[in-house]
């Protein structure tokens, strides 16, 4: 077959004067590759693909035609994949080295509240002039000049003469969330960015913002980016491999199967991974930008010292107030999660404390894939034998009593608990724990508020939104069981991601479950940030925004 080479077939039409960015890739894709894609996605979303979302993925991907052409073609997966409204479950193109418009990392906007009207506000941007990644240099100096008009604060009104707020809605269909708090962030950074592995380019080659700011017109023009470390990911490195030569061990290990995270959300630089702790007086900020680690390797261990350092910190007898941070969290490893919020259970409470369970769909295919962990992981990664027999023995009796699914499961085990530290930084003794969050928390980072509010460890918890972003579950990437020999690679150097195990919160003490997957966990009150908020930014514990959340939590306001 051909190879679909994306770096000589990203064509840029606008010096031509048409006004679209085309892919090159005509052709129809070979039956047996076609056949392949087909099958693998259908068995996916039969065996693996833990939710029930209404929309049948495997009956929708047997429908598409044969004949299309290989943009067309997963272009109509990738549609099957939204219509599931899940994170977690994503078809990841051949483009995916590739994402056009105006970048992110250069500028993103936020949504403010004014006297209850929605507003767009630019809330980061930066217009240093950087070529590093960008394709198309003819418009470098264009789209630089255009990003330095614009100011961090700025409201648009409009995009391409469209009303903002019906730019928003009409992106909403290739934006994922599952719930509608979720779906909206999510459409916000989509507003002039495509990333190639999920979405279809846009027709424009240029955007035309109008700012509420002099009713100014900025124009700036589309750009295309080389996605930084995709010749690692080419290579089949896995998302959460340990890419040093020398630490790599023997066998990729099983860890990943610990992960609970949104799988777009890859944090290129370390820097973004530190946790953030401030104390002034008797008030302590602690910023979880994320719940992913350095690698896999020796994770606990990692945890160990973060909450060793959060733990002794938090020993000072003058602090009574915490706000823990966790907006924009798109999640990490659940042991991490679970480990964090058992920081702040109480040890002499009546009741146990739950970290978050989990459960599997009982089908063939997941008992052929559990056999498949135990035989290679048995004696060679730590508890894997005793962990995955239990899974076995679920399914067993699953099919026993004619059950769809498994009954939850930790899959953090109890050896994983870090029971040297517990704090005395409990509500029990008196102690103010405010979580703060927002519908971009997601799957670890669900887990986390799930657990401080249904476990009745946190005072309040505050959002910007009402609701989390709903990712209940333990996603799985193709890639990492191509690594390790469990299923075969898939054409065209494509892949996908799928929730394999969707998360149930203990309440009521511990007698009941709560499903988390779309709904999230509702917060105890809602403080939208302002234009001044978004300008002034938020992550300070002497920002004015933290000390609403504060305020409004102590003069028990927060209802």
């Amino acid at each position: 077959m051909k190879k679909l080479i994306l770096c000589s077939s990203l064509i840029l039409l606008s010096a031509c004067g048409k006004r679209n960015i085309e892919l090159d890739v005509k052709g129809v894709i070979p039956d047996q590759e076609h056949t392949k894609v087909i099958n693998t996605v259908a068995y996916m979303f039969d065996n693996y693909f833990v939710h029930d979302k209404g929309v049948d993925g495997s009956a929708e991907v047997r429908k598409i035609n044969n004949t299309f052409a290989k943009e067309l073609f997963y272009n109509k997966i990738e549609e099957v994949f939204f219509r599931q409204k899940d994170f977690h479950t994503q078809f990841i193109k051949p483009t995916k080295c590739f994402s056009v418009g105006v970048h992110i990392k250069n500028l993103s906007f936020d949504i403010a509240d004014e006297n209850g009207r929605k507003k767009i506000v630019v809330s980061s941007l930066n217009s240093s002039k950087d070529s590093h990644n960008i394709i198309n240099s003819n418009n470098f100096s264009a789209y630089y000049d255009a990003l330095a008009q614009l100011q961090v604060g700025d409201v648009i009104t409009e995009i391409n003469d469209v009303n903002v707020l019906q730019a928003l809605k009409n992106i909403e269909p290739i934006s994922f969330g599952a719930n509608k708090d979720a779906k909206q962030l999510s459409a916000v950074n989509y507003l002039l960015y495509r990333d190639g592995a999920i979405h279809s380019f846009p027709n424009e080659v240029e955007y035309i913002l109008t700012i509420e700011r002099e009713q100014k017109k900025i124009t700036i023009p589309t750009i295309v980016f080389s996605k930084v470390g995709c010749e690692n990911d080419k290579q089949g490195n896995s998302l959460f491999s340990d890419n040093s030569e020398e630490e790599r061990p023997k066998k990729p290990s099983l860890d990943f199967l610990k992960n609970a995270y949104h799988p777009m959300a890859e944090i290129e630089n370390e820097e973004d991974k530190k946790y953030e702790f401030k104390v002034e007086e008797n008030f302590t900020y602690l910023k979880i930008p994320t719940f992913s680690l350095k690698s896999n390797k020796d994770y606990k261990k990692q945890v160990d010292t973060i909450l060793f350092d959060i733990d002794t910190k938090l020993s000072n007898p003058k602090i009574d107030t915490i706000v823990i941070d966790v907006r924009n969290n798109g999640g990490g490893f659940a042991g991490y999660s679970d480990n964090l919020a058992k920081l702040f259970y109480d040890k002499k409470s009546k009741y146990p404390f739950y970290p978050m369970e989990f459960r599997l769909k009982n089908t063939k295919g997941n008992k052929e894939l559990v056999n498949k962990f135990l035989a290679y992981g048995m004696n060679e990664f730590r508890n894997i034998e005793s962990e995955y027999k239990l899974w076995q023995k679920d399914l067993e009796e699953a099919t026993q009593k004619g059950k769809t699914y498994t009954e939850p499961r930790a899959i953090t085990q109890d050896f994983e608990l870090i029971e040297t530290y517990s704090s005395n930084f409990t509500k029990a003794n008196g102690k103010n724990i405010i979580v703060l969050t927002n519908a971009k928390c997601y799957s670890a980072c669900d887990l986390f508020v799930a657990i401080m509010k249904d476990q009745n460890l946190a005072t309040k918890i505050v959002g910007e939104t009402k609701l989390t972003g709903g990712g209940g579950a333990n996603v799985l990437r193709w890639k990492d069981l191509v690594e390790r020999n469990f299923v075969d690679k898939l054409p065209d150097n494509t892949d996908l991601s799928f929730a394999w195990r969707d998360m149930h919160s203990r309440v009521k003490n511990g007698t009941a479950h709560r499903k988390i997957e779309g709904k999230g966990t509702q917060v105890d009150c809602v403080i939208p940030k302002t234009i001044a908020d978004i300008k002034e930014k938020t992550e300070s514990l002497n920002s004015n925004y933290i000390q609403k959340v504060i305020s409004a939590v102590l003069e028990d306001r927060c209802k």
